[in-house]
Parts: structure tokens; sequence; C-alpha cells
């Protein structure tokens, strides 16, 4: 190492070793201060009640209007197979939503491919073919 470097280092060291004992050293003793008095505290003023709030009415939901009179199928349609229906059912997708939409033709039709929609009393809206089954047999 040269001279010079050598000579930083130990600078270095002696000024570092001289903070270090600036910070160990202990402080005099401060003389002891008298507690200032404590202000006495206000009374605090009464909070005046709330008013109640109104209640919060309900928002009912909108229901899509309905057709005057249902659309009825001219003609029972045939029920589809067993067989049919399991290879549907089993396909993904669409499984048994493939043919059954809800307001679709022939609703509560004997044969008609058409789900109850909002408003019924089965209502069949938001269903997937997957939960068929946990309803509804297949046909025969």
């Amino acid at each position: 190492m040269k001279k010079k470097t050598i000579w930083y280092l130990v600078t270095a060291l002696v000024l570092g070793l001289a903070l270090l004992a600036v910070a160990c050293s202990s402080p005099a003793p401060a003389a002891p201060v008298a507690p200032a008095p404590v202000a006495p505290v206000a009374p605090v003023a009464p909070v005046a009640p709330v008013a109640p709030v109104a209640p919060v009415t309900p928002v009912t939901p909108v229901t899509p209007a309905v057709p005057a009179t249902p659309v009825a199928p001219a003609a029972t349609p045939p029920k589809a197979p067993k067989a049919l229906h399991e290879a549907l059912f089993t396909a993904t997708p669409p499984g048994c939503t493939g043919c059954h939409t809800v307001g679709g033709a022939g609703v509560g039709a004997a044969g008609g491919t058409g789900l109850p929609g909002p408003g019924s009393a089965s209502d069949h809206t938001g269903r997937t073919a997957d939960i068929c089954k946990g309803c509804h047999q297949l046909s025969s």
C-alpha cells in the first residue's frame, strides 16, 4: 500500500474513535426541574342529540314486461329420447341449457323446451346445466 492510503486509514480510525468516545461519554447531570402547574380542565359542553335518520326504502328489482298472451306451441313437440338427453347433458358445453332456455318455446307444456322465467314459482333464471340433474330426471 502507498503511504498516502495508510495515512487516510489512520486518520479515519482516529476520527472514528474520537466520535465514539464523544457519543459514549455520559452527560453532566441536569438540575432538577420543578413540575409545571396543571391548568384546570374546562367542563365539556353536552352533546346535542342527533336527529333520527329516515329508514332506507329497499329498491324493488325491475322485472321485464310479460307478454299479454303466453306463446303456446301449435302442437306438443316430441320428447327427445333418454340417450339423446344423456349425450347432451355430458357435453361441455352446452348440456341441458343447449336446448332448454328460460322463456323458450313451450314453457310449462309437456315436451316444451322453455323454462319458467322471472316471477314464476319455479324460476330457472341463472341456473346452469350442471345443476339440472339435482331436480330433474331424464325423459325415457
